[in-house]
């Protein structure tokens, strides 16, 4: 919806973002499979699977990489094209390395987001803020 509506908005004919939507969901299907295709030199330039596998790393220093939906241009741009092919990602090194105990089932992952964070110590913290008769400490 965030990026269709403004092209809506623009006038863009309804038949071509429908082909656009499908277009990316294609894309995005490809681009997070394990499909083994061969694109020679494209991937390079196109943001293919084994270029966007990169992207998942769980650490912010190795993942902050490879955002193209389609090609690798903007990537190479900004400086954030990043492609290893001697380097074999295994599972254990994607997902998010701040939280290891993410879920790993479809639904709740889904609902992950949604859920109250689980600090250790915050309770303790907003208690030791407010006194004994429930007023703010001074």
């Amino acid at each position: 919806m965030a990026g269709a509506t403004p092209l809506l908005l623009m006038g863009i004919p309804q038949e071509v973002l429908s082909l656009l939507v499908v277009a990316v969901v294609f894309q995005l299907l490809l681009q997070h499979s394990n499909v083994s295709y061969f694109t020679g030199p494209f991937k390079y330039l196109l943001a293919v699977n084994v270029v966007h596998r990169f992207h998942h790393l769980k650490t912010a220093e190795e993942g902050d990489v490879n955002f193209g939906l389609f090609t690798t241009l903007t990537d190479r741009l900004l400086g954030t094209a990043y492609y290893d092919g001697e380097r074999v990602i295994g599972s254990d090194d994607i997902g998010i390395g701040a939280q290891p105990d993410y879920p790993v089932g479809y639904l709740s992952q889904m609902l992950e987001p949604f859920r109250v964070p689980r600090v250790a110590g915050s309770l303790g913290r907003v208690n030791s803020l407010v006194s004994q008769s429930g007023e703010p400490k001074s």
